[in-house]
């Protein structure tokens, strides 16, 4: 193996990374002092990281138990005298999220401190979760085709647009249809089929933000599993809140009594994910570690075991796409055998692009999006559907 590119950071005031810490990041926090109404101290303590945010030295801080610990204590000890631009770009994001935890004392209260920003874009997202719930309905009457578990795919991907830490009031730059295939920068759909027409076992699911990417995410189980291509679904989900709407296991639930409440013509849907449940096809894991700091070259044990019996694995959203490629500088072309190197599973990738990582892609699909949009990059109008098929 070459040697590793380097960290994405936020010095430079110019990129997506610097403008986050400098602007995105200060813009949320201001989303948790309005969405809740916290006490005094808890207060003090937000704006005391306020203040800190981008310029000062990273703190410490006291560990939940000794998993927190595990996590966390290399990272500060590691980072401990540098300043949060200074930080690899996930490093900081992360931290950052996790600084809000300990001014909220999620620990003791477990209150999510986004769960009203989360409910309230669930409302605003209305008409598209209905028209994925309507998809799937019309599929599931007719006899499974490749095709329309590809469009189900498609779907589940451009709903990780809906990303509240970026998109703040649940509005998204939707794609038409004739877009969804249009803006791939990469696109294996066709391998992820050739898997499951074989029949999988087991796929498992890296699960990223509730509302409508989370409605893409069961509509696409429920239907490899109701058609008799997959035998089980595992959700890997966050145990602890990060990065706004980022899934929980409450959340998918729900998620479930929205469809329930808000879209009655597809209640029996949920009906049938929650019995997937209850039966054992589906399993929702939560695991602090898909809230920390670390990439996944650097999964624990217990997680890579775990992980070993999937056939497939399913990589949600931007977070994780970075977390694969550990948000290091690669050049977008590199292969992403060499780029994932440390993972011997088939992985598929689904990403909307919101920051500026990025591998395996062809030079001429990268030129046309730059030739669309300056903004490809970032704006989470481009997507990917990568696979990660070791050898």
């Amino acid at each position: 193996m070459t040697q590793l590119p380097p960290y994405t950071t936020s010095v430079s005031e110019e990129s997506f990374a610097g403008k986050t810490m400098r602007v995105r990041v200060p813009d949320i926090l201001q989303t948790v002092f309005d969405k809740n109404d916290f006490d005094e101290s808890t207060i003090q303590k937000l704006k005391q990281l306020e203040k800190s945010i981008p310029f000062e030295k990273i703190e410490a801080f006291e560990f939940f138990n000794e998993e927190d610990e595990k996590y966390w204590k290399p990272v500060l000890e590691k980072y401990k005298d540098n300043t949060w631009l200074e930080l690899p770009f996930y490093v900081a994001e992360a931290l950052f999220y996790r600084k809000i935890l300990e001014a909220t004392n999620w620990h003791e209260n477990k209150k999510d401190p986004y769960e009203k920003h989360k409910s309230e874009s669930v409302e605003k997202s209305h008409f598209l979760i209905e028209k994925t719930l309507s998809f799937t309905d019309s599929i599931l009457k007719e006899e499974y085709a490749a095709h329309q578990l590809e469009e189900l795919l498609l779907v589940d991907l451009w709903g990780n647009q809906a990303d509240l830490c970026l998109f703040h009031d649940g509005n998204t730059p939707n794609n038409n249809e004739d877009e969804a295939r249009e803006k791939l920068v990469a696109n294996d759909s066709a391998s992820f089929l050739k898997i499951i027409d074989k029949g999988c076992k087991r796929v498992d699911f890296i699960i990223d933000n509730t509302g409508t990417e989370l409605i893409g995410d069961i509509c696409l189980a429920i239907y490899m599993l109701e058609k008799k291509k997959v035998d089980n679904i595992i959700f890997h989900v966050k145990e602890a809140p990060i990065f706004v709407s980022d899934t929980l296991v409450k959340d998918v639930y729900l998620q479930l009594e929205e469809i329930e409440k808000s879209h009655p013509d597809y209640k029996h849907l949920a009906k049938i994910f929650r019995d997937k449940i209850d039966s054992g096809d589906v399993k929702l894991i939560p695991d602090l570690f898909w809230s920390t700091a670390l990439a996944f070259n650097e999964l624990p044990a217990h997680i890579k075991e775990s992980l070993q019996n999937a056939d497939l694995i399913i990589s949600k959203g931007d977070a994780n796409y970075r977390r694969f490629l550990q948000d290091r500088e690669w050049d977008f072309s590199t292969p992403l055998s060499e780029v994932i190197y440390f993972f011997d599973k088939p992985v598929l990738l689904l990403r909307t692009l919101k920051s500026e990582v990025l591998a395996g892609t062809k030079p001429e699909n990268i030129e046309k999006a730059k030739a669309v949009d300056s903004e490809w990059l970032v704006n989470g109008k481009f997507g990917v559907i990568q696979l990660h098929n070791f050898q």
